[in-house]
Order: C-alpha cells, then structure tokens, then sequence
C-alpha cells in the first residue's frame, strides 16, 4: 500500500484443552489463594513471531515486469523493514513499520506502528493499527527509526493520525494468518472534497517470511475511490 505523500520475544507455553485464539480452563489458584496467571497462547506467540524483518517484493516486481504488466499497473517495488520496538504507551507487543523505494532509505514511503494483541473473548488477534500524522517535521524526526528506535522516543497514540476504527482483526489459516478491516469503520474525508466521506478496508496475510496485503479507499456505497495497485502487495523477508 502507499500513501499518496511521502508521509502515511516470542511468548512460548502450551494452553490446555485450547487450540489456538481458543480459551482454555479457568486458571488454578495459586498456594496464596489467587488465581494463576493463564498460560500464554500458543497461536498469540506464532502470531507475534511472524512480523519482523527485512523485506522487498522486488520477485513480485520482477514477475510484473516480465509479464509485460504496464508501468501504472506495476505494484510499486518497495523495501519494509518491521523491528519491535518498546513503546509502553501502545502496548507490549510493538512494532515499526517503514516502506522505502530501494537506494531511498532516507525517505520513507509510508510509516506505522502496529500494536498486536490477543482478543480471546472472539478467539482472535488484533492489529491496532496507528497511522502516522500528515506532519514533514515528525516525519524527518522518526524516519529511519528501523535501524535507530530512539527517534521514536516519547512517541504515544496521541501523536498520531485521528483515525479509529482502523485496525485489522485476524485469524489463523493455514500455516499463517489472515486479517482484514470491518467495512466502512476506517472513516475520514475525502482529499478532494472535504464534505464527502469515504472509508479505508485493508486485508493482510502473514505467514513466515512473507507478509502480503491489499487496500484502497471506498464510497460509503462502497464504490472504489482511490486504489494502490490492482494487485495484493507480495513481500517476502530477505
């Protein structure tokens, strides 16, 4: 996916009875009478495991090429690097996330702060998503913060975009996960008419060293507004 301008460990345990996303028994009290803490869930760990890394989806764009896909149909070829990263304030399970065109390291595509957690009450994983603010100067001040975390220091939700309803809800598939946005919730107004409103939908796969997505912006009716690539975005880890 790319923004329209240059600015958009493991937990190991076994759960009893419970496959993953599952709940398992109500915990056992402890010798003091107080209910132990439940046992950490295995898919959550799988889950947490599968996003970091070094990734491009230059076979992507090597394949398009080949294939004679024109210019303006090509998925943009793009370099992601997702680090963990601690930032209390979001949660324990962080992530920063920056695309770069290859050789462009310097000027990030697109920033993000994924929080992961698990939602064991609908037996699935969350992705806050947290977008960043249309702002040059917090741009310049946190790009790069995939080799260098401390530019994001002090950083917390209120520093970025207003955009609730935007967070991706997955599901185990296969040896992955799949997640996609609730239609119509990832609301805001329309670039080039403020009084029309129109909604984001992502849909994210991620498995090890491949993680794949595909978005746009959408009508209320849910007519196509503005879309990235015809194509699901394919990055695998190098």
């Amino acid at each position: 996916m790319r923004q329209p301008s240059s600015s958009f460990a493991v937990l190991l345990g076994c759960l009893a009875l419970a496959g993953p996303g599952g709940a398992g028994p109500a915990a056992a009290a402890s010798p003091s009478g107080e209910p132990a803490a439940a046992a950490p869930d295995p898919g959550f760990a799988r889950f947490v495991a599968a996003w970091p890394g070094h990734y491009d989806n230059a076979a992507q764009h090597r394949a398009q090429v080949a294939a004679g896909v024109p210019e303006a149909q090509r998925n943009l070829l793009q370099e992601l690097r997702i680090v963990r990263v601690d930032l209390p304030a979001f949660g324990p399970q962080v992530f920063y996330a920056e695309w770069f065109a290859p050789g462009a390291e310097h000027q990030p595509l697109r920033q993000r702060i994924y929080a992961l957690e698990h939602d064991a009450t609908h037996g699935r994983y969350v992705l806050r998503l947290h977008i960043w603010p249309q702002d040059p100067a917090f741009v310049a001040r946190t790009a790069g913060a995939w080799r260098e975390p401390a530019r994001l220091a002090g950083v917390t939700p209120r520093d970025m975009a207003p955009l609730p309803g935007c967070d991706v809800y997955f599901r185990a598939a296969g040896a992955g996960f799949e997640g996609e946005m609730e239609k119509g919730t990832c609301r805001f107004a329309a670039m080039n008419d403020p009084s029309r409103q129109v909604y984001s939908w992502s849909r994210m796969k991620i498995v090890e060293g491949r993680f794949s997505y595909k978005d746009g912006w959408y009508g209320l009716d849910g007519s196509p507004y503005m879309t990235w690539a015809p194509a699901w975005f394919e990055f695998e880890r190098r």
